[in-house]
């Protein structure tokens, strides 16, 4: 930096200093202006005035001053110029062979893209072959599949109707089954008319109603109104509304059923102690009532 303020500063004191000495300060002046135009200046040319009237051996110092400082910059500037151009050349060259880099990596991407595009579409044409295939196997077993379904429905009818016949036979087997063994059961079991009327005197006997009794005859108006008693009684248990047959606590049956029970019983009692085959006289007489007109000659009741 210049020791002075201004070029009008260093212009005062030029006369009284010698060239070697204001010589680079004007330099050091000119160098505030700009580079290229520093010749034509109005600071150089106050320069060249203030050389002049120092004499022709300092204008001459001055000129020579200026010219090695322009060369010198000049030099300076070429170089750095031809610097700045060997950067930018060197950075173009390296962006250059990056981009060549990229494009070949791009290239080789494609490449390898093509090689899998290539294989995916391979593999695509296979499934889609794989596809094909498929439908037609799955056309193919739909129909077995639907064959399958009717054989299945047609099996599945017949099937049924086997059943249901199976069970109308086993209803049917079961019924004559339990028909037979009800027939067994009672043919064993059931008593005959004959043993009811046995066992309908005996018991009255063992009860000691037939005591003191020599003759059977002499009682029979007594036991023909025992029997009537016992069907009035069950008309009163009709006449009532009690129950056809109930039982008491004391476990005795009750009920028009009952009262009707006990006139069989006394009916069978009275001709087992006469001697009288009662189930004989009974189907005797309803072989005659099937021979009978309506109502018996519409009689009232």
């Amino acid at each position: 930096m210049s020791k002075f303020k201004d070029m009008s500063e260093l212009m005062n004191v030029v006369p009284t200093m010698k060239p070697e000495e204001w010589i680079p300060e004007g330099l050091k002046m000119l160098d505030l202006d700009s580079t290229h135009k520093a010749c034509h200046s109005q600071s150089e040319i106050d320069f060249i005035r203030a050389a002049c009237q120092m004499g022709t051996s300092a204008c001459i110092q001055w000129r020579k001053a200026i010219k090695n400082r322009f060369e010198t910059k000049a030099v300076e500037s070429r170089s750095v110029l031809q610097d700045q151009r060997n950067r930018e050349l060197k950075e173009v060259l390296d962006n250059l062979n990056q981009l060549k880099a990229e494009a070949g990596h791009m290239m080789s991407n494609a490449s390898n893209q093509q090689v899998l595009l290539n294989a995916v579409s391979a593999e695509r044409d296979g499934l889609r072959a794989e596809l094909t295939a498929s439908k037609r196997e799955n056309y193919q077993l739909n129909k077995q599949l639907s064959d399958a379904s009717v054989d299945l429905q047609l099996v599945e009818a017949k099937l049924e109707k086997q059943v249901v016949e199976h069970e109308v036979l086993v209803e049917y087997l079961k019924k004559r089954l339990l028909e037979a063994l009800e027939a067994k059961v009672f043919a064993k079991t059931r008593p005959t008319m004959q043993d009811l009327t046995k066992r309908a005197h005996q018991t009255a006997v063992s009860k000691g109603w037939w005591d003191g009794v020599d003759d059977a005859d002499a009682i029979v108006p007594e036991k023909l109104c025992l029997i009537h008693s016992e069907v009035s009684e069950a008309l009163e248990s009709y006449r009532n509304g009690e129950d056809m047959l109930w039982i008491t606590d004391t476990g005795k049956p009750e009920g028009l059923l009952a009262e009707l029970a006990d006139v069989v019983i006394r009916c069978a009692d009275l001709s087992e102690a006469l001697g009288l085959d009662l189930g004989s006289a009974m189907s005797t007489k309803m072989d005659y009532n099937d021979t009978r007109p309506h109502r018996h000659g519409n009689k009232k009741c």
